[in-house]
């Protein structure tokens, strides 16, 4: 009896530590979700509509992350990024799927914005989003793709 309750304990155990493994951590999720209201709160003052939903993500100070979004023909768009309270710089690059760029803003800020004038097909963009500055181990991003309304 004694070794089926061990069995079952370290089955137990494991199973909640791979579980606790695939949960981001709580401080992560945190700072995601303030960089994702910083994006929104900015759409919701001005008069933008989204296009794709918005990409959130964690990054460590020097790491990137790519999207890839899928936009339609004849709108002029705006590419913008934001992040936490912990960030102060993060850049913004946008290519298209032959990896030529159309349009970049590595200015020392953490909202960097991009417009893309309208093409007269749908296309698929690569938009990175680069880290430069974060105060602790990782902090929170998001990105976004709005149209006028």
């Amino acid at each position: 009896m004694r070794t089926v309750v061990l069995a079952a304990a370290a089955f137990l155990t494991a199973g909640f530590l791979s579980a606790a493994a695939q949960q981001p951590p709580a401080g992560v999720a945190a700072t995601e979700a303030e960089a994702q209201k910083s994006l929104e709160t900015y759409v919701s003052r001005s008069k933008l509509a989204l296009v794709a939903p918005i990409k959130v993500s964690s990054l460590e100070e020097g790491a990137g992350q790519r999207f890839s979004v899928d936009v339609p023909a004849g709108i002029l768009l705006s590419v913008r990024g934001a992040c936490d309270s912990a960030c102060d710089d993060i850049d913004l690059e946008i290519f298209d799927t032959e990896g030529r760029p159309l349009g970049s803003d590595t200015e020392d800020d953490g909202v960097p914005s991009v417009t893309l004038q309208p093409v007269d097909h749908p296309r698929k963009l690569a938009i990175n989003l680069l880290m430069n500055s974060c105060v602790h181990d990782a902090c929170g991003v998001a990105m976004g793709v709005f149209k006028p309304q």
